[in-house]
């Protein structure tokens, strides 16, 4: 995933793909695959990739932050379908995950 789809110039391809492995119920999620999705996410609107966590502008912080909701909505939605075992160890990423979501500890910013 890190070095074969970047050298992809196909950005539908590259988001499609990704996209599917987030929401798979047979896929537990990680890091890398986020990563990998956000910036595949922002290519297909833009020709860079910021930085989330120093986003410099309310633009920037607004975006991820739908993006942030957007993600932990899409792996909520998985859990019925995936087993135990995959189940328990997405529901223990979205704990650690420095998202805030209904699992973890953080809040939502005020809207």
């Amino acid at each position: 995933m890190i070095d074969g789809l970047p050298s992809s110039r196909n950005r539908e391809m590259q988001l499609d793909l990704l996209e599917t492995a987030w929401r798979d119920p047979e896929r537990v999620p990680s890091g890398t695959l986020h990563s990998a999705l956000r910036a595949a996410r922002q290519l297909t609107q833009q020709t860079w990739v910021s930085d989330e966590f120093n986003a410099s502008t309310a633009e920037d912080r607004e975006w991820n932050l739908d993006e942030d909701r957007r993600e932990v909505n899409e792996l909520l939605a998985t859990l019925p379908q995936r087993t135990d075992a995959n189940r328990t160890a997405t529901i223990e990423f979205l704990k650690r995950w420095a998202v805030p979501n209904p699992l973890n500890h953080l809040r939502w910013p005020q809207e």
